[in-house]
């Protein structure tokens, strides 16, 4: 069966468009999301509160940028040889090249666990 012209050059669009790249998903509400890539690019992880979480492996002390929609403030946490530290991520804070904690996150918290800000 041979398609119209037309149909094909459609096809052909519909598919190209589906295999361009497009932007890295943007933080869901609710959740604050972390990527292993500046420009919230490369691989993604995303905390919903409540309690403590253990970073996931692509951004784990490699986060090179975040986007807190979580609804409150979120806690970045570092364990470190002298304890542990805490960075407060508020409400709608982003940075697209988080330079400042990206070899540090281990996790994430609704507290500061008691560690020393930092």
């Amino acid at each position: 069966m041979r398609l119209p012209l037309a149909l094909t050059g459609v096809a052909a669009l519909v598919v190209a468009l589906s295999a361009a790249p497009g932007p890295a998903a943007a933080s869901a509400p609710g959740k604050a999301c972390f990527w292993s890539e500046p420009g919230q690019g490369g691989g993604s992880w995303c905390y919903t509160p409540g309690g403590y979480a253990e970073a996931a492996p692509p951004v784990q002390r490699h986060a090179r940028s975040f986007d807190n929609r979580s609804g409150g403030s979120v806690y970045a946490i570092h364990f470190g040889d002298r304890g542990c530290l805490h960075r407060e991520l508020r409400t709608d804070d982003y940075d697209d090249d988080w330079t400042a904690w990206a070899t540090l996150l281990d996790g994430v918290s609704d507290t500061t666990m008691g560690c020393a800000q930092g």
